[in-house]
């Protein structure tokens, strides 16, 4: 299985270092139950195109769905699936704001913990990280797809991910800037982080320090004829991650900033709902990079079941503000490409 042991770094850390408190109502059961899903709004999608990487693909759709829709594609974490993700508010959201949300589904026969295969260390099969490759291919597949059924506008394309989904995600912003407007990493990697086993597990724990310009670097060699404007990103941490430590945050920030040539310092410092935040401004005064810590959580995505988003699960924690509908409010207020 590609990546397995990689996958299983993620799984085996989250599941020893996380707090009791914090781990209340995480699944036991990896296995996708199907029955639950398809009970849940989500409809799976079969024939989309090309499938590479094998997976599967659940589309959640408004029942009022308003003229040239954006397409938000959410991508799971480890030991989780498509349910778990569209659980923390993303299909709340969607209905609320009329927009199109696509979830791509792990197998295990790709990898037996269910990840993404945000890099590809051992060297088996496909570059699942690269344009064109495996996973990464059939998530494109997906977008288009959804884009083609639903006429979606390809100018408000999105996607966002949780742990190996937010590797993953950032995956897709680096491979596919023609695709994808914007993207918010929850717990995620800088692209390129790993190209072997060694590097994968030190890339999560503590994580690894390179200048800005290689980091950029590595994104441009995902792309190298791209003269374009980059995915605008929206990054996310706890505070207390232990499983994908926080300095990951500064590094994926550094990686955009230098990007998008906005320099190291952000243009606003402020609190939104108690938690530090900041941006990222570029020349038109466009937000280009926003960072969130959530303070008081380990590793997970922060939901706001008081205000009506999402529920505390596997990895979804409460704690005072809503991460869908923050992330999708910085896609939009950039749209225009």
């Amino acid at each position: 299985m590609r990546a397995f042991v990689v996958a299983v770094t993620f799984v085996a850390a989250a599941a020893c270092v996380a707090p009791p408190s914090e781990r209340e109502g995480e699944s036991e059961e990896i296995a996708t139950d199907d029955a639950a899903l398809f009970g849940s709004g989500l409809v799976e999608v079969t024939g989309f195109g090309r499938n590479p990487g094998a997976l599967r693909m659940f589309e959640h759709v408004p029942a009022n769905l308003p003229p040239n829709p954006a397409v938000v594609v959410v991508l799971h974490g480890c030991t989780t699936n498509a349910l778990h993700i569209a659980g923390t508010g993303w299909n709340q959201l969607a209905d609320q704001r009329g927009f199109i949300v696509v979830y791509p589904q792990q197998s295990y026969w790709n990898n037996g913990a269910y990840c993404f295969n945000w890099a590809n260390p051992m060297g088996f099969g496909d570059d699942d990280a690269k344009r064109g490759g495996g996973e990464s291919e059939s998530i494109r597949e997906m977008t288009a797809h959804a884009l083609r059924r639903h006429r979606g506008d390809a100018e408000r394309v999105y996607v966002a991910g949780f742990s190996a989904g937010a590797a993953m995600a950032v995956d897709l912003a680096a491979a596919y800037p023609d695709v994808y407007a914007a993207a918010a990493s929850f717990a995620g990697v800088p692209y390129g982080c790993a190209s072997t086993l060694p590097e994968s597990v030190s890339c999560m724990m503590p994580g690894i320090e390179r200048s800005p310009s290689e980091h950029a670097r590595r994104v441009k060699a995902a792309f190298p004829s791209y003269t374009g404007r980059r995915p605008r990103i929206s990054i996310w941490h706890g505070a207390l991650d232990n499983v994908v430590f926080p300095k990951n945050q500064r590094e994926l920030t550094k990686q955009w900033t230098e990007l998008h040539g906005v320099g190291a310092e952000p243009s606003i410092v402020d609190e939104v709902d108690g938690h530090p935040h900041a941006v990222w401004l570029d020349d038109d005064d466009q937000k280009v990079v926003e960072t969130y810590r959530v303070e008081g959580m380990w590793h997970g995505f922060p939901v706001d079941p008081a205000s009506g988003c999402g529920l505390v699960g596997p990895y979804a924690f409460a704690h005072g503000i809503c991460g869908a509908r923050r992330a999708f409010e910085f896609f939009e207020r950039g749209a225009s490409r």
